[in-house]
This record gives C-alpha cells, structure tokens and sequence, in this order.
C-alpha cells in the first residue's frame, strides 16, 4: 500500500495509526494524507455524545428482576429496543457486574438496588463518553500540531522521539523555510524535560481526576491518560503551584 487518505479526522489517534499503518509495510516509501477540518470535530462529538438513557437501563433490570435467564429477543421486544441497542445496554450492565449473560438468556447477578444499578450504568456511560472526547480532543491537537507530527503520535502512546522525524509536513515546512533537517520545531527543541517523579509510562495521582499514566513529559506541559476520565493535558506551572500531581509509588 503507497496511499492511505483519510477525508477527515478519525475518532481517535489509535484508530488514525493503525489505519495509516497499512501503508509502506514493505519498507518502501508510503504517503499518508489527512484533510482536516474544525467543522468536522463537532460531528465527532456528536457521535460519541449519544448517550443510552437511564430509563432504556431501568426497564432491562426490571424486566430481569426475580426472573430466571431471559432470552435476548424476548428482552429486547420487552424493552423496546433493537438487538443492536439491547447488546450496547447490556455490554455496560454487564461490565457494572450488574448482569450475566449466558448461552441460555441475561439475568440479574446483582441484589443491589434496581435504582443503584442503573446510577452505577449511567456514571459508567458517562465516564466512557468523557474519555471518548478527550480522544477527539488527542486527535485535533494532531491535526493542528506546529510540532512533529511522528513525535506527537509516539507521545501519545508514551513513547518518546528526541529527535524531529525529518519526513512529515511540519518538518517539511521547516526545511523549506531554511531550517537545517534534524533540527527540531521550537517547541520541541529543548528535548524532553526527565523529571523522575513524571517519567514517561509512571503511574500518578491527580486532587480531581484521580489515578492515571503519564503519556509526554515536556518543559512546559504534562499529558496524562487518566483511568477515568481520559487524556489531560497539564501545564507544569499550574502543577507545581498547586500540587495538583503526585507520583504513585
């Protein structure tokens, strides 16, 4: 594969890398094309934004309620929903340990409450789709990156390049503009800052957003994929006036 073209954005940059990862598997040179448009995040957003409702969860656990297995087609005709959509609402039940399904139908695996487990699937919903923005939000900053572009997407899987990749159109643009290939954009250039208390890939604790691993570690800022609600961009000075983050040991 020589090509890969993408007329938009992707949902995130670990679909973007895998996609654009078809191209040149041979070792020879490959071409990989984004288009790019702000417009275009709104309607991602749009997407990872529809949530299941409270009630589509409430009528499944009181459907199952005091029942013996229950079939999936029957579920749904009960409920009301499609196939599709009672698979989705189920998956989330049954990651909230709520809901077992087997070979013979989905029941109750839970005493809890019916009003607690349909909380519990709901924050656990809500969770999923703040971590799925701040994947679209991981992918604009790609798109609209004055740095090396293969820099950023081996950050964003804690991976660190000290050096300029020489190959992508930022660099490109570098080059053209009189700046010596191998030499970094300005941002970049200072290198990665090592600070041992957030070294690449080492588990912290943020005062709001709880546990995480840090992702990039530069002079001016810390990216953090927090368990719970996604990647977190941190200014170093608002860090450290605060105390907003602590190693994990």
């Amino acid at each position: 594969v020589r090509f890969v073209v993408h007329a938009a954005i992707t949902d995130s940059i670990d679909d973007y890398y895998q996609e654009i990862g078809r191209a040149g598997r041979d070792g020879q040179p490959a071409l990989a094309v984004l288009y790019y448009r702000q417009e275009d995040i709104a309607l991602r957003r749009f997407f990872a934004s529809r949530l299941p409702k409270s009630s589509s969860f409430a009528a499944i656990v009181a459907r199952l309620a005091g029942q013996p297995p229950v079939a999936r087609a029957t579920l749904a005709v009960a409920v009301g929903v499609s196939q599709r959509q009672l698979s989705a609402l189920l998956a989330v039940l049954i990651d909230t340990k709520a809901v077992t399904a087997t070979a013979r139908g989905v029941r109750l695996s839970s005493r809890i409450a019916a009003p607690v487990i349909v909380e519990r699937a709901v924050a656990l919903v809500a969770s999923r789709e703040r971590i799925e923005n701040t994947r679209i939000d991981m992918m604009r900053g790609y798109a609209e990156s004055i740095g090396c572009r293969r820099q950023y997407l081996l950050g964003y899987f804690g991976e660190e390049l000290t050096t300029a990749c020489n190959n992508c159109d930022i660099c490109a643009d570098n080059a053209a503009d009189g700046t010596a290939a191998g030499i970094q954009p300005s941002h970049a250039r200072r290198g990665p800052l090592v600070v041992a208390d957030f070294a690449v890939q080492s588990r912290v604790k943020h005062v709001l957003w709880g546990d995480g691993i840090v992702m990039r570690n530069e002079h001016d800022r810390v990216t953090v994929f927090f368990d719970r609600h996604g990647y977190k961009t941190l200014s170093r000075a608002a860090i450290e006036r605060r105390n907003l983050l602590r190693p994990l040991r």
